[in-house]
């Protein structure tokens, strides 16, 4: 048994139940997009720490390729420490260093100026939790999506969920890459800023689709199709 106890075929072509996820940092357009065939949202609070998944860092692009931003975070991120007390390291210039490659990657697409302040004063509160920040940041990306969504906390961890939880926690990489053994994944191309030289560049963290098409978003994410396999 996979992640759960739930039974997939219960699911139909459009609509997931309760999706729970780990905690992420500017998470990506896939994970948006299964937001929105979601009725509701339930984020991981009383995990440990894990290095793997996205907890701490996200994908962009810029002229050479694939580029992860990656949050610096204080001694003690081992497996055994709550995530909820998971520090930050910001003795380290790491927004600045995060900044400036969103504003290299970013700054001549079309909308960058529209959202650039608002994503900026977020990460510029200097959260001390990674979780508090990952956790302002997607209440700020809903926001700007214009997305009204419900977005709960888990109450205690469980390791298995039943029906109607879909638990995709540690997942993101296997729906990413269509490896998922039940969730399929047809992603929706958009034009990208490096298009001409490197192709469409597919499960970016979400600031690629919003600063390239902005208000016209939302119309991208209900363009993919997340669908159960048989």
């Amino acid at each position: 048994m996979l992640a759960g106890s739930y039974n997939y075929r219960q699911l139909n072509d459009r609509h997931f139940p309760i999706t729970l996820v780990e905690t992420q940092y500017f998470p990506s357009v896939s994970f948006f997009a299964l937001v929105l065939q979601s009725e509701s949202i339930l984020i991981e609070q009383h995990e440990n720490y894990q290095k793997r998944g996205f907890r701490n860092k996200c994908h962009i692009t810029g002229s050479h390729g694939v580029e992860t931003l990656s949050i610096p975070l204080q001694k003690g991120k081992n497996q055994q420490q709550p995530i909820k007390e998971v520090k930050i390291a910001n003795d380290q210039a790491w927004i600045r260093h995060h900044w400036n490659s969103l504003q290299t990657a970013y700054g001549k697409s079309g909308f960058f100026i529209h959202y650039a302040d608002k994503i900026k004063s977020v990460l510029d509160k200097q959260h001390k939790f990674l979780f508090d920040l990952n956790n302002d940041l997607l209440i700020s990306l809903f926001k700007l999506l214009h997305i009204d969504f419900n977005v709960e906390y888990t109450s205690e961890y469980l390791k298995l969920y039943g029906f109607p939880v879909v638990d995709i926690r540690n997942q993101t990489d296997l729906i990413n890459t269509n490896s998922h053994p039940f969730i399929k994944t047809e992603s929706q191309a958009y034009p990208q800023i490096f298009s001409d030289r490197l192709g469409f560049v597919d499960h970016l963290s979400i600031l690629d689709l919003l600063f390239c098409l902005g208000p016209d978003s939302k119309r991208i994410l209900k363009q993919y199709k997340i669908t159960t396999k048989n």
